[in-house]
């Protein structure tokens, strides 16, 4: 009986140590190949030792899918031994494998597509001169039959001034990557390029950001139209205010009525502060006589520093594209008594300011135009420019 029992255990042994073995042996290997110049990227995944049939799948994301199965072509396996290897398409992200000798290699292209101008989310992929952003999902496909089993990645195609910014650690190379299995590999994006980094500590967490630049070419092109756009845009914004002052303004005075139970239009500001520090929980004396009662502009920089950022201001002549100073239209005014409106200085480097307008000061006119509402205001500014400019 002893005998047979040893003989039972070895035997387990044994099958255990090969099945370690086995496990051991299983491995997949991923290389990126970017190639800026064509907006594409080559994909190779070498599998040893799986099992001869599985699957392929490109994971989809619940929120942010862009669909990337659309752009995946000239996708083959190749059998380590020669053998006659298949791979078939099942589903729009599920691919059906068969490899005889379990050994081979998998290769397809990835079409990147370029980012809509109007406007790029931070998630899609692209691939440029300057740097690219490789969404894991869109690019790899992975084993479901294996997705525990850790994994390799190789960058090529890289240039030597880009930098490398990703979760994934390093495997002994700088363009070399391992991940413990497909679900860390496929939620660690890539960023390439000549980045910005920097690094901080909060609360006994590092972290670490990077971010690429925007490009000297498209920085300058965007000041241009920032111009171009400055007068027109304030005008609209200004336009589109006064036109939703009053609706606003009764929409909040009804809002807040409802929470002190008062019948008139508006609230004391007293009972206003007092509803606030009823919510916040605590005290806001300060901050309202800070930042709302004060007229000096609001200090971010205790919120930035949290990030390890700065915040510089500086200032520039506000010019047209001709260079000519443009009129400075930064004077507030308050029409809640439209037959005395009163100048608002919350700004004391405006001109207006520097010419001795003091808040409080009564409105009667501006460029012979009597002024009684916003949009007098805005002609007579306009008619301001215009004998500048004549």
């Amino acid at each position: 009986m002893k005998c047979t029992a040893e003989k039972a255990l070895a035997k387990a042994a044994l099958l255990l140590m090969t099945a370690a073995q086995t496990v051991f042996a299983q491995a997949i290997a991923y290389v990126l190949h970017v190639d800026p110049a064509h907006n594409a990227a080559e994909v190779s995944i070498a599998l040893h030792d799986v099992p001869t049939d599985l699957h392929l799948a490109m994971r989809i994301h619940a929120e942010y899918d862009a669909k990337y199965w659309r752009y995946l072509d000239s996708l083959r396996i190749e059998d380590a031994s020669a053998a006659p290897a298949s791979i078939q398409r099942e589903d729009s992200t599920l691919w059906r494998v068969h490899l005889p000798s379990g050994r081979g290699v998998v290769r397809y292209t990835i079409h990147v597509q370029p980012p809509d101008p109007r406007s790029r989310s931070a998630w899609r992929p692209y691939l440029s001169a300057e740097g690219a952003l490789i969404n894991s999902p869109d690019f790899f496909l992975y084993v479901p039959e294996l997705a525990g089993i850790a994994s390799t990645l190789e960058l090529r195609g890289v240039p030597a001034n880009w930098q490398i910014a990703t979760a994934l650690p390093s495997d002994g190379a700088p363009t070399r990557r391992r991940a413990d299995d497909a679900v860390v590999l496929l939620d660690s994006p890539i960023l390439l390029g000549q980045l910005r980094e920097w690094a901080f500590v909060d609360r006994g967490t590092t972290v670490h950001v990077a971010y690429l630049p925007i490009p000297q070419p498209t920085l300058l092109r965007y000041r241009r139209i920032r111009r171009r756009l400055a007068t027109r845009r304030r005008r609209d914004s200004h336009a589109r205010l006064d036109a939703r002052r009053e609706e606003v303004g009764c929409h909040h005075a009804r809002h807040v009525r409802r929470i002190s139970s008062s019948d008139r239009c508006g609230v004391p500001p007293e009972r206003f502060e007092h509803v606030a520090d009823s919510v916040c929980g605590c005290n806001l004396d300060a901050f309202f006589e800070r930042q709302v009662r004060g007229t000096r502009p609001i200090d971010v920089s205790p919120t930035l520093g949290r990030i390890a950022l700065k915040m510089a201001m500086d200032t520039v002549p506000a010019v047209d594209d001709r260079g000519n100073a443009l009129v400075d239209t930064r004077l507030p005014v308050s029409f809640s008594l439209p037959e005395s409106p009163r100048v608002v200085i919350s700004n004391t480097t405006t001109a207006w300011a520097r010419a001795g307008l003091r808040s409080g000061d009564r409105l009667i006119a501006i460029a012979g135009r009597t002024v009684g509402s916003f949009a007098d205001l805005q002609a007579g500014a306009d008619r301001c420019a215009h004998d500048r400019t004549e």
